[in-house]
């Protein structure tokens, strides 16, 4: 095994994080898929804008051989029809219909833009759709024969570069570009080259409006589209690899095995060898990482020849050709020395197609529907887009999907889209101003219904005065008008039981995080219910959030997710963690204040809200200190990498610490230890002052990425008059931050004897205990006759109650079937929202009650985002029934299960 296999050992649950973001940031990207639902498969193009970093600020002009323009001959028969696709109309139309609705929009927009001097796409009744576009067309688009394009090459030697473009003196400032990716199928790549026009109007449009940038770039894309500029694609450039070690230039190099072959180009061809192997190992097992890197030496002149490559055709402008010659063979290129300049902008498209990878969820809806949607993976959305998947390598985009008539797209975004219609074929537009981590964008198709929400009159309003952080350069696109968009999305069958459920809270729970927290973030909302198999509560994105339908009980009892989703608008994308292993700066945050939103929501007194907020503090404090007791220590932190730096630039490859670990998906220690940190400083200042100093935290950080330290350094600077010695920055950070156990203060906690709702929970409890304890002396005395059953009445309890309750008799050890049955009747359980029923399930399978067996059933079937618990208490339960069951239920459901669900159930059953 290779050294860096040896030190990889210690990253198999780890997250890497492989893209160079040190060294080239990508500003903006474009992409343009299309979606088909019966394949599984997205295909289509990204195009990634970007700059490099280090560009230097002069390069030496070389001579240049051959004064005459010609393109380069490529040996890629694929390239030639590529080639064709985009240069000739004739062709493009027979293939695909749409492009000449494309290429009549580009030369409209072309002549406005000389007109005007300016773009705008983003006109709601006139929306840029290039709707099929040659990229997404599979006819109009021929790809590279090699569907290896993207496997790891070695660096080519001088034989090699014998028949490729080589400059003599080439510029400092070549271009290595790293892309995280998994499992995607790429066909080609391209290096494009913007005209000086295009730079020039690129340039300008950046220093002022962000959606005339976004129109740029789409001129860009399309005038490369129509008629390329310069077009380089090099098989040799591009690598991709796994959680292997770095070959002689640094690059990471693929995890092949001793009997894999490796594929090498020499001038042109494409041969199979097994020269080059390496040994190392594979990340997570058998989850197979990959990272695209694109080597560009100086303008876009792509090294490492024998290589797939097509140039421009003749420029229109003979200026312009003077500056941007390609000649073949071992010629030179003259470039105009104006052009390499500091912060020149690059753009690199990259073909391909998704492979089933797990960042999307292909599966069936509630109404038996092929539908997919983006699902909240460790790998975020490697495998069905690549891109720089670190926190702080943020950009804007523009996005479109083109799917069958009958479906719809919805997607994260500044606003709702029209799509346009061709030929049985729609697509849909969306575009993002605000930069953000490729994480936050989310995605889902499928034959959705429609509810809107309607929000009060007296819903305070979402727009607000300039930031008082940016001024009038603030990224942030807040809502403007009385009220945000709200629509929610769902499957047909579940339309009555969403309006029913969300046409009054969702309003009100608007209301209430707007007055809180202040002004909406984006500037729309989405709300889709997701298929069964989603393996959470709720996931948020800038203006679209899945919820699960576990959240849908019909008496709000479960809407408290929703707050929480709601919150992460604020807690999670308008203010992000710097450092992913922070958790707790999203989900504690959105932990404390859902409780608080909900009781809002419910018009509470004061009193009956102090009660239910420490009732449902109680039932945290249980969930917690029971993960505490079951979990690593390294897990217990909030901050695993105590701050230390999460990307030291000197690393190849950095890792989020346990990014990759099945247990921490299904934990909620970040969420919990986080909601006691945050109560804590609570009680020090008072609810009303906690809640002010949360809406200057978010004045203050919007649209920036933090670290827990900023929080408590802010925390202080609000209210310095409590920083002594017991209570600091050191002192929170010690005790609460950086070690694995439970403050005494939170391990210790207990409801008020003053709580009138715990009071009463706590006293049914004693009697069910007493009644138990008496009919177990009565069996044990009369063996030989049937015991009789004594009188025991239950009281009404509500939801929050009822699972306080439930939890307390899984302390009891032992509760006949009689009680049990008792139970189940008086709260009539197979309808009570999923928190009771779960405790219910561990109840049944703790008593091995027979009569429970099929609410287990049913639990594990429709609440698949909590059952995953309920399959690991079957299997330690050692009852041959009930291992039974749970196998049953995971041969039922398995196939659908997200992979880190399916392989935790699988591992819990099977052991492996």
């Amino acid at each position: 095994m290779s050294e860096r296999a040896e030190n990889d050992s210690g990253h198999e649950l780890d997250l890497p994080l492989s893209a160079n973001i040190h060294d080239v940031r990508v500003s903006h990207f474009l992409l343009h898929l299309k979606c088909d639902l019966e394949s599984k498969r997205l295909t289509g193009d990204i195009t990634l804008f970007y700059q490099h970093k280090n560009s230097k600020l002069d390069c030496e002009t070389v001579s240049q051989t051959d004064a005459t323009l010609n393109p380069v001959q490529t040996n890629c028969k694929s390239h030639s029809k590529v080639h064709q696709a985009n240069t000739d109309p004739s062709t493009a139309t027979v293939h695909d219909p749409a492009l000449n609705d494309l290429c009549e929009h580009e030369r409209r927009e072309s002549e406005d833009f000389s007109k005007t001097g300016n773009m705008n796409i983003y006109s709601d009744d006139s929306v840029i759709v290039p709707a099929t576009s040659s990229i997404q067309s599979g006819n109009a688009l021929a790809r590279c024969s090699d569907q290896e394009a993207l496997q790891s090459f070695s660096i080519p030697d001088k034989t090699e570069t014998q028949n490729s473009l080589h400059i003599s003196n080439p510029c400092q400032d070549a271009v290595r570009m790293v892309l995280d990716a998994y499992d995607l199928d790429v066909s080609c790549a391209e290096e494009l080259i913007l005209s000086p026009d295009l730079e020039r109007k690129l340039s300008f449009a950046k220093r002022g409006d962000v959606e005339s940038a976004s129109g740029v770039y789409m001129q860009c894309y399309m005038h490369c589209q129509t008629n390329p500029l310069q077009v380089c694609v090099s098989k040799h450039s591009i690598r991709l690899g796994g959680g292997g070690g770095k070959g002689e230039d640094g690059l990471l190099q693929s995890p092949t095995g001793s009997g894999e072959s490796r594929l090498h180009q020499v001038h042109g061809e494409v041969d199979e060898g097994d020269d080059d192997k390496s040994e190392s190992q594979t990340i997570a097992g058998d989850a197979y990482m990959k990272w695209g890197s694109l080597d560009s030496g100086g303008e876009g002149v792509a090294r490492g020849g024998g290589s797939c490559r097509k140039t421009c055709s003749e420029y229109r402008d003979k200026q312009d050709a003077a500056r941007h010659t390609c000649v073949q063979g071992e010629g030179q290129i003259h470039r105009d020395t104006q052009r390499r300049r500091e912060g020149v902008t690059r753009a690199v498209r990259i073909h391909y197609r998704t492979a089933g990878g797990p960042s999307l969820k292909w599966t069936l809806d509630q109404d038996g529907k092929e539908c997919v949607f983006t699902v909240g993976h460790w790998l975020n959305n490697r495998s069905w887009f690549p891109s720089q998947d670190a926190p702080d390598a943020m950009s804007t985009w523009q996005t479109w999907v083109t799917v069958q008539e009958g479906l719809t797209v919805l997607m994260t975004g500044d606003k709702s889209c029209t799509p346009s219609m061709s030929q049985g074929w729609k697509t849909y537009y969306y575009y993002s101003t605000m930069p953000m981590p490729t994480s936050t964008l989310a995605i889902a198709v499928g034959t959705w219904t429609q509810v809107d929400v309607v929000l009060e009159p007296d819903t305070p309003k979402s727009s607000q005065l300039p930031c008082s952080s940016h001024g009038s350069s603030c990224i942030v696109n807040y809502a403007t008008g009385p009220a945000v968009p709200c629509r929610v999305f769902v499957s047909e069958c579940l339309a009555p039981l969403v309006q029913r459920e969300l046409a009054v809270y969702l309003p009100r729970c608007l209301g209430e995080v707007y007055s809180i927290l202040g002004p909406h973030p984006f500037q729309r909302l989405d709300i889709l219910i997701v298929p069964y198999c989603f393996d959470s509560l709720g996931m948020a994105s800038p203006s679209l959030l899945a919820l699960s339908q576990s959240a849908l009980v019909g008496d709000n009892s479960m809407c408290v997710r929703v707050a929480h989703e709601i919150c992460h608008s604020w807690f999670g994308l308008l203010i992000g963690p710097q450092d992913w292993t922070e958790e707790w700066l999203t989900e504690g945050f959105c932990t404390y204040l859902e409780d608080i939103v909900h009781a809002r929501v419910c018009q509470w007194d004061e009193g009956e809200m102090g009660d239910r907020l420490e009732l449902r503090a109680l039932l945290k404090q249980k969930t917690l200190l029971a993960e505490v007791e079951n979990t690593e220590q390294d897990l217990q932190m909030l901050r695993p990498n105590k701050g230390e730096q999460l990307l030291p630039a000197s690393e190849g490859v950095q890792y989020v610490k346990d990014g990759m670990n099945p247990d921490k998906a299904f934990m909620q220690v970040h969420y919990l230890k986080g909601f006691f940190l945050l109560r804590h400083l609570q009680n020090k200042v008072g609810l009303t002052e906690f809640l002010l100093f949360l809406r200057h935290y978010v004045d203050r950080f919007h649209a920036q990425l933090v670290t827990s330290q900023d929080f408590l350094q802010f925390f202080f600077e609000e209210f310095p008059h409590l920083r002594t010695e017991d209570l600091s920055e050191l002192q929170l950070t010690a005790e609460w931050l950086d070690c694995p156990h439970l403050p005494q203060g939170v391990s210790l906690f207990k409801a008020s004897s003053e709580n009138n709702l715990y009071s009463a929970v706590t006293t049914q409890v004693a009697l069910v205990q007493s009644h138990c304890l008496k009919m177990g002396r009565r069996h044990r005395n009369n063996k030989k006759q049937r015991v009789a059953n004594t009188e025991l009445t239950l009281q009404e309890l509500d939801s929050d109650q009822l699972v306080l309750f439930l939890e307390d008799l899984l302390q009891l050890h032992l509760i006949q079937g009689s009680v049990l049955d008792l139970v189940h009747k008086t709260y009539q359980l197979p309808s009570a929202n999923p928190d009771v029923r779960h405790r219910w399930c561990e109840l049944v399978i703790k008593h091995r009650h027979t009569p429970g067996y099929g609410d287990v059933k049913t639990f594990l079937l429709n609440d698949q985002a909590m059952g995953v618990y309920l399959y690991g208490e079957m299997t330690l339960s050692t009852c041959k029934k009930l291992k039974d069951l749970a196998c049953h239920c995971f041969n039922l459901v398995g196939q659908d299960m997200p992979e880190g669900a399916h392989k935790t159930v699988h591992a819990m059953l099977y052991g492996t």
